[in-house]
């Protein structure tokens, strides 16, 4: 029996509001299962476009869908402290119902090189994120301390009103050594923005556990076929550069 698959789509945030909502729609009643959300601020405003929060946007789409699972593809804990992705991921919980969130987490160079936030340490900032995360949505007495980020968050009282979930986590990784610590604490492995068939087997290999695999295809949907292959060359190009950029100080995944 082949193992099991779900197909989803990537939803840029550069898009207007009602558009992604719109779109959303379109996605569940299709039959879609998952709607993955990316962040890249600075990246889309480098290329003159704006850019919404995921963590937001999540949110919403959470409240226009009934049964698409709503994944964040990713947020990086260097730009929201895993405390505070915690209490974001709490909200599209609430607001979507049970087993419909999927937390993503990665480092997004994409955001740190535009924003001139480099770091040269990933793979313990990762690990002290998953744990944060995952603590504080536990809804238990958690204390932690990492040495990149800490936490003491206090029990939730029995009468609160929250989903007292833990929803799945998933590491966006490229390079070897953090696609094996997603196979260590993760339920999922996200792999980068253009993926072939033999680099999800690669990563299978490195995570080294049954656990998911996400991979994403540029697609391009148009009524001529030469227009179709435009718009896929635009969006490839643009990710190809990013994934450029991307090795300058990975030294410690890479290596």
């Amino acid at each position: 029996m082949p193992p099991s698959f779900r197909i989803g789509v990537m939803q840029l945030t550069m898009e207007p509001l009602e558009v992604m909502l719109a779109s959303a729609r379109v996605m569940d009643e299709a039959g879609m299962d998952t709607i993955w959300l990316a962040e890249a601020y600075p990246w889309w405003r480098k290329h003159g476009m704006e850019a919404r929060s995921s963590t937001v946007v999540s949110g919403l789409v959470a409240r226009e869908t009934t049964r698409l699972a709503i994944g964040w593809g990713i947020i990086s804990p260097f730009t929201r402290h895993p405390v505070q992705a915690a209490m974001d991921a709490r909200v599209v919980q609430e607001a979507a119902g049970p087993g419909r969130f999927l937390l993503g987490f990665g480092t997004s160079k994409i955001f740190l090189n535009n924003a001139k936030m480099q770091t040269k340490r990933t793979l313990g900032p990762m690990r002290d994120a998953v744990a944060i995360a995952r603590g504080v949505l536990s809804g238990e007495e958690f204390e932690y301390d990492g040495d990149t980020w800490s936490a003491d968050v206090p029990a939730l009282q029995p009468d609160a009103h929250t989903p007292r979930e833990v929803p799945p986590v998933y590491v966006a990784a490229t390079a070897p050594k953090m696609q094996a610590l997603a196979g260590e604490i993760a339920d999922g492995c996200l792999t980068p923005s253009i993926t072939t068939p033999a680099f999800v087997r690669y990563t299978r290999e490195n995570v080294g556990r049954d656990i998911d695999i996400g991979c994403t295809v540029v697609a391009s949907i148009a009524e001529d076929r030469e227009e179709g292959r435009e718009g896929a060359r635009e969006i490839a190009g643009m990710y190809l550069a990013n994934k450029v950029q991307n090795i300058q100080g990975s030294a410690d995944t890479l290596l």
